[in-house]
């Protein structure tokens, strides 16, 4: 057919109108979302409440809106490849206590799904308990409670990350506060596994054996990837950001192999836990927890009383509030500090007092005061027998303090500190009392 000049004109302006219509259904499509990652949480017996702990992990895991998760509380009956066959990860949350043991088919369905299917797998706190005798189920799992397995008491502790270069861990700040768990001790690790976390077990604190222990580490099992932690005792002591975040980004890992789940970490994190000085170290007849307030008061001391904290902090802005009473004493907020055998510590100092407030001073160390700055701006801004706000900044060798809205001191040392211990003191002299509240940290990679 030979069209005229009019409908090759027309038919033109119909393709170019097509293809408008063509780009812009691919440009203003919403990109697909991901499909949804399905999970199975394999439970229904443990030496722990798997009752209490089960509905926390499918909640966790589903809260990122990547996965979908489905529970299996026949532990015996439905230990089989089909039952596996829809799932790209497995979740442990599994022990048993009637001695009972898997059968030759079982074993083989889970060896096969994680080894030769490439299914991921989660292994959960007590998990790594059972089947004693089974050495293949070790080895998948990286290591184990065995013979010589342990633990303290039941406490909160700190998680300090050894590898934030593993796509799990990337982002993580460098340790977090754990809610109150069981910290494994005694555990066997098998050659080739990568330890992305670990915890000091404290033998003072908690019957522990005052050497840092593996709580997450992850391997590859034949075409399966593996992660594993040994937190998770009870549903309380999965409340912790760093848990959260541990459980959903290694389940992504584990069935994906890739990460991208954020990190679920405020930008803030308390340096207390509110109810007690847990993480803390001080006299106790001088220093005391209430009501989310640290208050250290006493009739009088001969020398000065710190608290600090356990764990040390390099790069950071802190943020706390104060009111000393009177304001005529003496108080301060060491930071990148150093505690001495005699109970002294050496470092950095917000001052804080009446000739003091806004001041930069460094304690114990022979230098004393680097900038003074209560005459000029301290003076106007502190408010007398009342709260105060503290900001400290502190990045590589530069420090710079804001007291209520007000920078009053900015210092460049010559000398290196690169990390320390955070503080607050009383100091020696008579009768005072000070508090402390509201104590924030956000750390700087």
């Amino acid at each position: 057919m030979i069209l005229n000049q009019h409908q090759l004109q027309a038919l033109f302006v119909r393709q170019i109108r097509l293809g408008f219509a063509l780009l812009a259904s691919v440009w203003g499509a919403a990109p697909r979302a991901a499909e949804p990652l399905k999970a199975l949480i394999i439970t229904g017996e443990n030496n722990h409440d798997w009752r209490a702990t089960t509905p926390v992990l499918k909640t966790i895991l589903e809260s990122s809106g990547r996965f979908e998760v489905d529970v299996l509380e026949n532990p015996w009956g439905e230990i089989t490849s089909a039952r596996f066959a829809p799932y790209g990860v497995l979740v442990l949350n599994f022990n048993p206590t009637s001695d009972r043991n898997w059968t030759d088919a079982q074993r083989a369905a889970f060896l096969d799904a994680v080894g030769m299917q490439g299914k991921g797998l989660l292994v959960i706190h007590a998990a790594n308990n059972a089947f004693p005798a089974w050495k293949e189920y070790e080895t998948v799992l990286g290591g184990a409670w065995r013979s010589s397995g342990g633990h303290g008491s039941f406490h909160s502790f700190q998680v300090d990350l050894l590898d934030r270069e593993h796509p799990i861990t990337h982002g993580f700040p460098k340790a977090f506060v754990h809610a109150a768990d069981e910290l494994y001790h005694g555990l066997t690790l098998q050659p080739g596994v990568r330890l992305l976390a670990v915890a000091f077990s404290s033998k003072a604190k908690s019957r522990g054996t005052d050497h840092y222990e593996p709580v997450v580490w992850v391997l590859h099992h034949g075409r399966g990837r593996v992660f594993h932690t040994t937190l998770g005792h009870a549903a309380s002591s999965m409340e912790s950001d760093g848990f959260k975040s541990l459980l959903q980004r290694g389940g992504e890992w584990a069935a994906t192999g890739e990460v991208t789940i954020p990190p679920a970490f405020v930008a803030w994190q308390p340096l207390t836990n509110g109810k007690d000085l847990s993480g803390w170290v001080g006299d106790p007849g001088v220093w005391r927890l209430a009501n989310g307030v640290i208050t250290g008061e006493t009739q009088g001391l001969k020398r000065n009383a710190f608290l600090r904290t356990e764990r040390r902090y390099a790069d950071f802005t802190l943020k706390v509030g104060v009111r000393l009473v009177p304001d005529e004493g003496n108080s301060g907020v060491q930071f990148r500090s150093e505690w001495l055998p005699d109970g002294e510590m050496h470092g950095y100092q917000a001052d804080i007092g009446r000739g003091w407030w806004g001041s930069l001073y460094d304690e114990s160390t022979g230098r004393n005061m680097l900038v003074s700055s209560y005459a000029e701006k301290g003076s106007r801004v502190a408010k007398k027998n009342d709260w105060n706000e503290y900001e400290i900044e502190v990045v590589k060798n530069k420090i710079r303090i804001t007291l209520n809205g007000t920078v009053t001191a900015e210092y460049e040392d010559s000398l290196s500190r690169p990390d320390g211990h955070v503080a607050v003191q009383v100091h020696s002299g008579g009768p005072l009392k000070v508090e402390f509240r509201d104590l924030m940290i956000q750390e700087k990679s």
